[in-house]
């Protein structure tokens, strides 16, 4: 296999901690299952009916999802942005394809007067974590806004995300998870816990913590989907005071006027086992096995 020319960092980044190699390693498969590959290619042929436009896939790692993109989408040009060396590593050359080793919280400064038609989230934003669960919010926040100010005019933000819903307060498994996974002096236990992250951190959020997210990075929900909830154990569904667990996809779009109502677009669930849950909790931080 012919490994693709990789675009090395020339921007300082936030300080975003890094997963060890060992740790990125287990982030080398592809998560979109082929349920979820048929409505992206739905949303994104409705978005762009001609099947010409360009992307940014954000955290893109192995590249498996940008190529699929590419090969769906024959006139499509792609762009990977990733900071794990080892997941790009496994990127395979593509004329319309290029990757650039970079912090996802550099986008505005990287990509300075340019723009794109797509920018794709795929499980990444959970990832950005600083030494605060506020902290951390904030540069999530950021983040998207950044994304935000680089789509097109027909721009689009597409989003994979897990969704963790408290059993009486929807925002405590965020915070739970986030100080269990980010704490150095609990990481030995956490890791054996099966928390992939653990040392550095995760933030998940709840249904309703993401779209206030997206409400306060002015981008209305165009199209959502939630897949199939799984399984959540007794013991962590206590210990995390976790609800429940799922994927939700979001097709998202900037606000033109306060008349564009944040979720007045199409909203709608898998319930066939199956459908989405192997793929979150094989990406999920395992705590909720």
């Amino acid at each position: 296999m012919e490994t693709a020319g990789i675009v090395e960092e020339t921007t300082p980044s936030a300080n975003v901690p890094k997963l060890t190699d060992s740790q990125l390693r287990d982030f080398d498969i592809e998560y979109v299952t082929p349920e979820m590959w048929e409505r992206t290619e739905s949303w994104f042929s409705q978005a762009f009916p001609e099947g010409e436009f360009s992307f940014l896939d954000v955290g893109g790692g192995n590249g498996r999802f940008t190529d699929s993109l590419l090969e769906r989408f024959p006139k499509a040009r792609g762009v990977l942005i990733d900071n794990g060396a080892p997941l790009l590593l496994a990127n395979k050359t593509h004329p319309r394809k290029t990757v650039i080793c970079e912090s996802a919280t550099n986008l505005e400064r990287r990509f300075e007067g340019q723009e794109f038609d797509l920018i794709c989230f795929n499980w990444l934003l959970h990832h950005l974590v600083l030494r605060s669960y506020d902290a951390t919010c904030r540069l999530q926040l950021q983040t998207i806004a950044a994304a935000r100010n680089l789509l097109s005019s027909r721009g689009k933000i597409c989003v994979f995300e897990d969704l963790y819903e408290g059993i009486f307060l929807d925002t405590l498994p965020s915070r739970i998870i986030y100080q269990l996974t980010s704490s150095r002096i609990l990481s030995p236990l956490i890791k054996r816990m099966g928390a992939n992250t653990a040392g550095c951190g995760v933030c998940f959020h709840s249904l309703s913590q993401w779209d206030e997210f997206f409400r306060e990075g002015k981008l209305a929900i165009e199209q959502f989907h939630t897949y199939e909830k799984w399984p959540v154990s007794q013991l962590r569904r206590i210990a995390l005071h976790l609800g429940s667990a799922r994927i939700g996809q979001y097709l998202l779009a900037p606000r033109q006027s306060p008349e564009t109502r944040l979720g007045a677009g199409t909203r709608s669930s898998s319930r066939a086992r199956g459908a989405g849950g192997a793929a979150g909790r094989a990406h999920a931080c395992q705590m909720t096995e």
